[in-house]
This record gives C-alpha cells, sequence and structure tokens, in this order.
C-alpha cells in the first residue's frame, strides 16, 4: 500500500517563476540600429518614439523608467493591457520600441518586421547573437525580465 500524500492548497498551487534575458526591439523603418542612437533620439526630440509595455509596472515599464531615470532618455510610453496589443502596436507602427521576451520576438526578428538593438543583462542572447548586451554598451542593468505560472 501507497503512504498517503499530504497535499495542501499552498503546495499544489506554489508559483514557479522563471528569470528570462529580454531583448530591445525597434521597427525596422524607425531609423536607428542600436539603442545608443535610440537614446539619442529621444533626447534630441523628447517623446518622439513610443515605447510599448504591457501596463504600468510591467517589467519592460520598469525597463524604460530605468532608461530614462539612468540613460536621460525620454519616450512616450504607451501602456497597454496586455502583450498581443503592444505586438499588433509595434507590427502596425503605433509603437516603435518594446522589450519582450525572445521567444515571442524571434519570429518577427525573422520576419523582417523588427530589429533587435540590445539585449538587457551581461550576455548576448543565442537568438540574436549580433545584438550586443547592456554590459557591453556600458549599461549597469543585470535585471531580468520574469515569466511564471
Amino acid at each position: 500500500m501507497a503512504p498517503a500524500v499530504m497535499l495542501t492548497a499552498a503546495k499544489a498551487f506554489a508559483p514557479d517563476s522563471v528569470s528570462v534575458p529580454v531583448p530591445c526591439l525597434t521597427r525596422v523603418p524607425v531609423p536607428v540600429n542600436t539603442l545608443p542612437e535610440v537614446i539619442a533620439l529621444t533626447k534630441a526630440k523628447p517623446d518622439s518614439i513610443r515605447y510599448g509595455s504591457w501596463g504600468i509596472g510591467s517589467f519592460p515599464d520598469l525597463y524604460r523608467a530605468w532608461l530614462e531615470k539612468e540613460q536621460g532618455a525620454q519616450f512616450q510610453h504607451i501602456p497597454y493591457k496586455e502583450i498581443s496589443q503592444v505586438l499588433s502596436s509595434v507590427v502596425t507602427g503605433d509603437v516603435q520600441v518594446l522589450l519582450n521576451t525572445p521567444g515571442l520576438m524571434t519570429p518577427l526578428v525573422k520576419a523582417g518586421k523588427l530589429k533587435v538593438l540590445a539585449a538587457i543583462g551581461t550576455k548576448r542572447l543565442p537568438q540574436f547573437p549580433d545584438a550586443p548586451s547592456f554590459k557591453e554598451l556600458g549599461y549597469d542593468l543585470d535585471f531580468l525580465g520574469w515569466t511564471g505560472a
């Protein structure tokens, strides 16, 4: 006879999460090829670059706030309710810059709709080996995004 297993709701539904390196991307028609160029453009023309996130306080919004505070960037923040809205908006051109997990972005990069400017963290992303890490660019931000279930 097998021993009884005691399960509590807290154990049965314990959250699980993982840290995710995140690329910074822009639409292909935007006339920049690097993150320093984006930051310079937002300084020269404040609020001219629309930055999409899936809401105030989401990890992409926290990255935007960090870029504004630490690097002097001045984006026009467009918060959405969910990531699908941000993705639609960047493809249609309503938003020019976003940060998101590589899994969702890789098909859009491969289709030529987005270009990768940088990878947050200390290392380049294997999916986008040509994009420098924040550390390589001299940005001291090693805060990875998270996802959980």
